[in-house]
Formats: C-alpha cells, structure tokens, sequence
C-alpha cells in the first residue's frame, strides 16, 4: 500500500511538474511568439492600411493627371490656332500669296498692294497694306468675306468703292487692311 501511496503521491508530483512546465511553456510561448507576433500583425496592418491610402491617393491624381493631360492638349491646340492668327513675324509672303490667290480665283483685275511700316502697339506689331483692285460687285463681296475668314488676325481700316459701270456691276476698291504680328 506503501507503494501505491508512494506512486500516487509521486505521479501528483509529476502532474504538477508537467502543469508547471506547461504553464511556463504557454508563459515563454505568450512571451517569445504570440505577443510579438500580434505587434508584428498590427504594424503590418497599419503599413497595409496606411499603402492602400497611398494607393487610393496615387489613382486620385492618376484621374487628375489624365484630365490636365486633356487639359493642356486643348491648350496647346489654342496656342497652335493663335499663333496662326497671331504669327510671331509679319509673313506678309505668304499673306500676299493668298491675297493674289483668292484675287485670282474671284477674277479680280489691276490688283495692287502697298505694304506700309510696321506701327508698334503694346503687345504687337501692326502691318498696314494699301491695295486697289477692279471686280464686279459680288466677287469683291466674296474676297472681302474670304479675307475674314483667313486664320491671320486682319482688320479692315478703310474701304472705298466707287462704281466703275452701273450696268456690269463693276467697282473700284480702295482700302487699307492691317495684319499683325507679335513681337519677336
């Protein structure tokens, strides 16, 4: 019986060894895993929540970015179409060429230009041409409405029709057209 107390008493021992040393695994794993390992989850969420942030900020301005792409595109559509009408030197050439051309395509006869000096304005040169020219009626309508309807910035300053022969139509024409250009 002796015996039997002896092992029981020694297995109670055991028992409590065995509890002891897994509480103090359980203690050591708390301690050596668990814990730094739930930091660790919590830093990495941060980090997550923090990049998914920066992720939904970055596609914000991507959006913007495709829209101010759009945006300077129309701009610079804008300066291409301004420059056009607003050319950084006089190019009288080839305004005279077009001028002979539509003079010419409308039939209009002792067409004559004078280009004048240039007069400086503020943010601008201004180029005053002087030209006569003889056609009937209608085609001199038509060049006057062709000439505004040139890309180039044009202002006519004076025009003048005498009627040549009432009965052909023909007239004419006197004026002063001003051109302009930007400084250089």
């Amino acid at each position: 019986m002796q015996t039997l107390r002896r092992r029981t008493a020694w297995y109670v021992r055991l028992q409590c060894a065995l509890a002891m040393m897994l509480l103090a695994g359980l203690v050591v794993f708390a301690l050596a895993v668990y814990l730094p390992a739930t930091r660790r989850l919590a830093t990495m969420n941060l980090q997550m929540r923090s990049a998914q942030q920066q992720l939904a900020q970055n596609q914000h301005r991507a959006r913007n970015l495709t829209l101010l792409a759009l945006e300077v595109q129309q701009l610079e559509t804008r300066v291409q179409t301004f420059d056009r009408q607003f050319p950084k030197q006089p190019e009288l050439g080839q305004f005279i060429r077009d001028l002979t051309q539509i003079s010419q395509q409308l039939s209009l006869q002792e067409w004559k230009y004078q280009p004048g000096a240039p007069r400086k304005g503020e943010a601008f040169y201004e180029l005053p041409i002087k030209m006569s020219f003889r056609g009937t009626f209608p085609n001199v309508d038509s060049f006057l409405r062709q000439v505004e309807d040139m890309q180039r910035l044009t202002r006519v300053r004076r025009l003048n029709m005498k009627s040549r022969d009432s009965t052909a139509g023909v007239v004419d024409v006197d004026m002063t057209m001003s051109i302009y250009f930007s400084e250089s």
